[in-house]
């Protein structure tokens, strides 16, 4: 199966895969398809669908994550949450 170019984000776990998308991987498309026809087709053919907007991707990665796992049946870590720690980057100049 390639997908590649066809489908931004996907995922897969013990037989079952998911399709997401984000705000811009849309753009250029109409509403209708990118709100109905689009999920509707990937839900008749077997794909879990999953909308994503661009401000929740970037804002909570970890989330967006854990919504994913969890629709694919990935029971989460015990724990397990996001890395918060930082550090400092050493740039030349």
């Amino acid at each position: 199966m390639d997908y590649r170019g066809l489908l931004p984000l996907v995922a897969r776990y013990q037989g079952k895969a998911v399709v997401a998308e984000s705000d811009p991987e849309t753009i250029g498309e109409s509403l209708r398809e990118t709100l109905r026809l689009r999920p509707q087709i990937l839900r008749r053919l077997g794909w879990h669908y999953v909308r994503v907007h661009a401000f929740d991707l970037y804002s909570d990665p970890a989330g967006v994550a854990a919504r994913i796992a969890g629709l694919l049946g990935v029971a989460p870590v015990d724990g397990a949450g996001p890395d918060t720690s930082t550090e400092q980057l050493d740039l030349p100049g």
